[in-house]
């Protein structure tokens, strides 16, 4: 028996002008360009932070590439904290607990698995 054929996929671009800056008063927004739907086994896209402060848990595999800071920005794991810069990446394991800590505006690219990962949100947890 064999595998059911992929979906067809396509070369897509993603201008970084097509994402909205976060709303005031909104810490961040996310811009996911790509998830299951494409086709594909992990999610991508575009998170732009706006000078927040806020506790976060990942359920999912994450990949973080950081791409542009205007002032600072961290995430702190339990005693560590890590500073990211232009080029800085960071990856974070399933069920890490962080902190992410954003003075001005920071864009970052971020990679999760499974591709699904919005559908596996634990229920008791808030956005």
């Amino acid at each position: 028996m064999s595998d059911p054929p992929l979906p067809v996929r396509k070369v897509q671009m993603f201008p970084l002008a097509a994402v909205s800056p976060p709303s005031p008063g909104t810490r961040s927004t996310v811009a996911q360009y790509i998830d299951a739907a494409n086709g594909s086994i992990f999610a991508g896209g575009l998170v732009i932070f706006d000078n927040c402060n806020f506790d976060w848990t990942v359920w999912y595999d994450e990949l973080l590439f950081c791409h542009r800071v205007e002032g600072s920005f961290s995430v702190a794991v339990a005693a560590q904290r890590y500073d990211l810069g232009a080029g800085d990446s960071l990856w974070l394991p399933a069920g890490t607990e962080l902190r992410y800590q954003c003075d001005g505006r920071s864009w970052l690219f971020f990679c999760v698995a499974p591709a699904n990962w919005r559908e596996l949100r634990p229920k008791n947890d808030k956005p």
